[in-house]
């Protein structure tokens, strides 16, 4: 089989498995109708750069869904959680944009013969989404942490959970363990290469190498995105409970104001910024 009957043949089979995982997800309300939509592409693009690929983006994608609903009505009390009618398609690219383009890109460049080019971009892709699990861990598993969240740029500042930039020491041992998550599976599907296309060799023959890279590299940028976030990220003030906060409508259901950062600036772009330096 020639890498362009790989690719398509597995495109094909990650659209036939994302879209009952996707009707799932719609049902349980873990994305919304656009959510899923984008999710399916997400899915047939990877595919193009290998089934393994798409292993990869689906390993991220029920972990970060499985931990958004773990505890979700606590997080909800905090102000925290994601929104009860699932992501949509902003969210879904905010997490797998920049992992789709490369992907996408590893894809062209395969076409076109360059395989030292495809396999640069696929370990970018592969690096986007270790950065944006690490980064769903530390919000989904910090945000339930008992001490509240510092802020990463001024540790002796308190705010509140599921604000820009606040860390806890759970949320960073969740973050470590969820770029760790990305980069086992990465090293499983490397022994594997089952309807492989061929940058995923480069891959299988660089050992440990490039799961260590991708490891360490998905922790920094969570970082990396939490720096962003606490100086730039746009934020607001409640002016009911007097807290500065990123969502223009509050828990509290008070209407907020504009406070400081950059009003463009929200968590999607923010996620974009951080996975895409990384990557």
């Amino acid at each position: 089989m020639t890498g362009e009957e790989a690719a398509v043949s597995s495109a094909i089979a990650a659209a036939t498995l994302s879209l009952p995982v996707g009707l799932i997800s719609l049902k349980r309300r873990l994305v919304s109708k656009s959510g899923l939509v984008a999710s399916i592409l997400v899915a047939i693009i990877s595919g193009l750069a290998g089934l393994q690929s798409f292993l990869y983006v689906l390993m991220f994608y029920l972990s970060s869904s499985l931990l958004t609903r773990l505890k979700y009505s606590e997080k909800s009390k905090k102000g925290a959680a994601e929104n009860p009618r699932g992501r949509d398609w902003r969210q879904v690219l905010g997490a797998g944009g920049v992992g789709t383009f490369f992907f996408a890109a590893s894809f062209v460049s395969s076409l076109l013969g360059d395989l030292k080019f495809s396999a640069a971009f696929l370990v970018a892709a592969l690096t986007s989404f270790a950065v944006s699990n690490a980064d769903t861990w530390a919000s989904e598993i910090g945000s339930l942490s008992k001490t509240p969240p510092r802020l990463i740029v001024k540790p002796w500042v308190k705010v509140p959970p599921g604000t820009s930039g606040g860390i806890t020491m759970l949320g960073e041992l969740a973050s470590i363990t969820g770029a760790a998550l990305m980069s086992l599976t990465l090293w499983a599907l490397s022994l594997h290469l089952i309807l492989a296309v061929p940058p995923w060799a480069f891959i299988s023959s660089s050992a440990y190498n490039v799961p260590a890279i991708i490891f360490l590299v998905g922790w920094l940028g969570e970082i990396l995105d939490s720096i962003i976030g606490a100086l730039f990220q746009a934020k607001y003030y409640c002016p009911r409970c007097k807290v500065v906060t990123d969502k223009k409508l509050h828990k509290c259901g008070a209407t907020t104001v504009f406070y400081g950062g950059f009003r463009w600036l929200g968590n999607e772009t923010t996620n974009i910024i951080s996975t895409f330096t990384a990557a």
